[in-house]
């Protein structure tokens, strides 16, 4: 995690991570952050999510990558202790596909995360234009 400066962003608070979002062809998204306050990309476009009429819709945005970037910190913690969290974050940094500048940036933050999971946030969508519910 970068260190914190005069950021106006909730990942000012201890423990909060910034996640911006990128498309299917891992572009970080034009309204999506960037600074120093990103710490991963995740996709952001061209998923799925449930929708209020009990289908799904295409989502895009920086509120469905956060979301990715949370689970998957999440399936990482065996118990809930900071340690244990600052262990997750350094596992994901570690797994994270780097895209743009070498290393860190004010654009992808450590890298690129949840990218595997694009064609199951995906998959919705297909079914749903295929007829299904």
């Amino acid at each position: 995690m970068v260190p914190r400066r005069n950021l106006c962003s909730p990942r000012l608070t201890r423990g909060v991570l910034g996640v911006t979002g990128v498309d299917a062809k891992s572009r970080v998204l034009l309204e999506a952050c960037r600074g120093e306050q990103v710490d991963f990309a995740a996709p952001g476009s061209g998923i799925a999510a449930a929708s209020l009429q009990g289908s799904f819709g295409e989502v895009r945005g920086t509120s469905f990558a956060a979301p990715i970037v949370a689970a998957l910190l999440a399936g990482r913690l065996a118990s809930l202790d900071r340690q244990a969290a600052d262990g997750a974050v350094r596992e994901l940094e570690s797994q994270a596909t780097d895209l743009g500048r070498k290393g860190r940036d004010d654009t992808y933050g450590s890298g690129l995360v949840g990218h595997s999971l694009r064609p199951q946030l995906a998959a919705a969508l297909a079914n749903k234009s295929n007829g299904h519910k």
